[in-house]
């Protein structure tokens, strides 16, 4: 025993793999016999000196060898699994997690929020059950995401950005789908708004109603850029003239309150105010009804996202409409089918954004 600490100690790199080997040696010669319990994570670096996801993958590499298998809950064992699963690992094997670092009620907007729901639906219909899980943006050197790595899940959903050195951790201990983005990171899907495409139909439709003087308040991220990518193609494809101000804010209403302010006191003036998400054109909508300017008439507003709030405000308001429903079957859908197929892939789902007109652009 000490001789083999001293062994995984001499080296940094190939710990995994050598106390792997030491484990198949102990099954092969049968100091480990059939049946006989493998040690937990934290008892193996306890005893060998490394830390659990050395541990971890130790094991990850035996499973595969079909030396050992686990039973949640219980532990892991020596021998092939039996081929009829108990129940409950049957139960948790339709269970997927749901986590995103925007997990909190500053950070998760309407969108995410109607999203998380159209999740729930999609996963009843088709027999998963769904988990909501915390996962602060501590990182994978962590000891709460080291932790996290040993959930047992049918599949994991991410929500949202998040790093790529985040993204490659969960995505090598869990199959996994990226919600909400379009950054490629291997062995991970994404299931994302054709946000070119959205910022294209709110260009087009205050192009065709005679905008030309027209303020963006963007939220940052990758989304934004995108969105006004397509609103200038739009600008591009109509021929006409078009003066754009871009204000700053962050997707929260206080920044489209903020930035309708800028926008009011901004000397060239605006016409129309396309905001990159709904909760901005709240906020927007709120500025611009206490200073007494007048909705569509004086200045018209656009949101983005078609969440619940778009039709509850007064005007209700015009906005680029995604279905939840569509990216919630869509990402379940592709989990299922990674899981099934032992095949992790990696693609780019883009979802079709359509044009959703109320009372804050009809005149």
């Amino acid at each position: 025993m000490n001789d083999r600490i001293i062994e995984l100690n001499s080296s940094a790199r190939g710990k995994a793999k050598l106390l792997a080997g030491m484990l198949k040696e102990d099954i092969l010669n049968q100091t480990l016999k059939k049946g006989d319990k493998i040690p937990s994570y934290d008892e193996l670096s306890k005893v060998y000196g490394i830390n659990r996801l050395t541990a971890r993958k130790a094991l990850k590499e035996l499973e595969k060898s079909k030396l050992i298998y686990s039973i949640p809950a219980k532990g892991t064992y020596v021998g092939s699994p039996k081929v009829s699963r108990e129940p409950k690992a049957q139960a948790r094997n339709k269970t997927i997690g749901i986590i995103s670092t925007l997990f909190s009620f500053e950070d998760l907007g309407y969108h995410h929020l109607d999203l998380i729901g159209a999740l729930r639906q999609q996963a009843s219909q088709l027999k998963y059950h769904i988990q909501l899980l915390s996962l602060s943006n501590s990182g994978p050197d962590s000891k709460e995401w080291q932790d996290f790595s040993d959930y047992d899940l049918f599949g994991l959903l991410v929500i949202g950005p998040m790093e790529d050195e985040q993204m490659s951790f969960l995505a090598s201990h869990f199959s996994m789908i990226h919600i909400d983005s379009q950054r490629t990171i291997n062995r991970v899907s994404c299931i994302n708004i054709d946000n070119i495409q959205g910022g294209y139909l709110a260009g087009d439709l205050l192009i065709q109603k005679g905008h030309r003087d027209i303020a963006i308040i963007e939220g940052g991220q990758q989304c934004s850029a995108d969105r006004i990518t397509g609103f200038k193609r739009a600008i591009d494809a109509s021929g006409v003239k078009v003066e754009l101000q871009i204000y700053h804010g962050n997707f929260k209403s206080y920044t489209g309150y903020a930035c309708a302010e800028e926008v009011l006191n901004n000397q060239k003036g605006a016409s129309a105010i396309f905001c990159l998400n709904d909760e901005m054109a709240a906020g927007a909508i709120q500025k611009l009804t206490q200073s007494g300017v007048s909705i569509p008439k004086e200045v018209a507003v656009v949101g983005y996202d078609n969440s619940r709030i778009a039709s509850l405000i007064e005007p209700s308001l015009t906005t680029i409409g995604i279905s939840t429903l569509n990216m919630a079957r869509a990402a379940i859908e592709s989990l299922a089918l990674s899981v099934e197929t032992s095949d992790p892939m990696t693609s780019n789902t883009l979802v079709n954004p359509v044009l959703i007109e109320r009372n804050s652009t009809r005149k």
